[in-house]
């Protein structure tokens, strides 16, 4: 191009307008003043040595942001110009950051022990595929540190958020998940990944309760499955009340629906009626006749109205007749005669003899 004509062409390469005033619309970058600064921590606890940064925020975002940071006591918290603040000595102090144009925010920080020790909540862990488990923490008495790391050996098998703990089963295998503070202690848990189970169940389907018995649920899996995270519900907490054990607690006559849910929505089931505590118990005849090396469960009978699931069974002379004391049944040792004794839960007992023959 020379003297504004392309090359070739003849033409020109700017044209003249008789008219060359150009009108600025308002797309285009102003700056404003601004109208509110703050901090993404307002209090702060840190470990000797520790170190966090502190992030300015200000209203309006195309305001003039030009910052100064300053610490009450930098003996004990210093603070450069980018906001990184380092914990130098037990103690507390002010850190505030204040703008080209006056405005401040303040974060208050303390300053304590740096641990000497971390524990998980768990050390073992067996969850089921696609399960999610929270591990916290627990340092030494009296220290912080706000910073903690985790990681997974395996993350094939098991996943963990960096700075939350939380575990989480995508492969089948084991892993060992650890936690880590700024100064380097740490502590492990080892976790196995199963299969997510199919289906669920309790030990009892149908269970009897006498007013005020507390009893507990066992819940169960198929083989080579796993569920660390289950949830318990009573359908009529004025009847039944239900621990996240599975421990059950009966309140008053009535009638209620016990479930168990999965991590991955797998219900169990147990219709629970709660009647009267006992006033009485029997056995269902005043004698048993066993020969040597026979066995037998005598049945317990309480009035209709009335109910034990919990029963403590008791032979006088475990060498003639041996009793297991939550079942009842009775296996024949060698000839005698023994008294067996039944006890409920609320201490109502019944005996009846129990003769071994040749």
């Amino acid at each position: 191009m020379k003297d504004n004509i392309i090359a070739g062409s003849g033409k020109a390469a700017v044209q003249k307008e008789k008219k060359s005033v150009v009108t600025v619309g308002d797309n285009f970058y102003k700056t404003a003043a601004m109208t509110s600064l703050s901090l993404n921590r307002q209090t702060l606890r840190l470990g000797v040595g520790e170190q966090f940064t502190l992030t300015p925020s200000y209203a309006p975002v195309n305001a003039v942001a030009g910052f100064k940071w300053t610490s009450s006591d930098p003996l004990t918290v210093n603070v450069d110009q980018s906001g990184v603040v380092t914990a130098r000595q037990f103690g507390e102090a002010d850190v505030t950051v204040t703008s080209s144009e006056g405005k401040t925010a303040v974060c208050h920080v303390a300053v304590l022990t740096a641990p000497q020790s971390i524990q998980l909540s768990e050390t073992m862990l067996t969850i089921g595929f696609g399960e999610t488990v929270q591990l916290d923490s627990t340092l030494s008495e009296g220290s912080v540190s706000n910073s903690l790391t985790y990681v997974s050996n395996n993350t094939g098998a098991v996943t963990v958020h960096p700075e939350h703990g939380i575990i989480t089963g995508v492969g089948y295998g084991t892993a060992t998940v650890v936690a880590k503070t700024y100064n380097g202690k740490h502590a492990g848990c080892n976790v196995i990944v199963k299969d997510a189970p199919y289906d669920i169940w309790f030990d009892r389907r149908d269970l009897s309760l006498g007013e005020g018995e507390i009893t507990t649920l066992r819940l169960i899996l198929p083989d080579g499955s796993a569920a660390h995270s289950v949830t318990y519900a009573s359908d009529n907490n004025a009847v039944v009340s239900v621990e996240q054990n599975g421990g059950l607690v009966a309140k008053k006559p009535g009638e209620a629906t016990v479930t168990a849910t999965a991590y991955n929505g797998t219900v169990a089931i147990c219709r629970v009626t709660v009647k009267g505590a006992p006033d009485s118990v029997r056995f269902a005849q005043s004698e048993y006749t066993l020969g040597i090396g026979e066995a037998l469960k005598p049945e317990v009978v309480f009035a209709e109205n009335a109910a034990s699931d919990a029963l403590t069974f008791q032979s006088s002379d475990p060498d003639i007749c041996r009793v297991n004391r939550t079942t009842g049944e009775l296996t024949a040792k060698k000839a005698g005669v023994v008294t067996l004794t039944v006890k409920t839960y609320n201490h109502i007992t019944a005996t009846c003899r129990v003769v071994v023959r040749e």
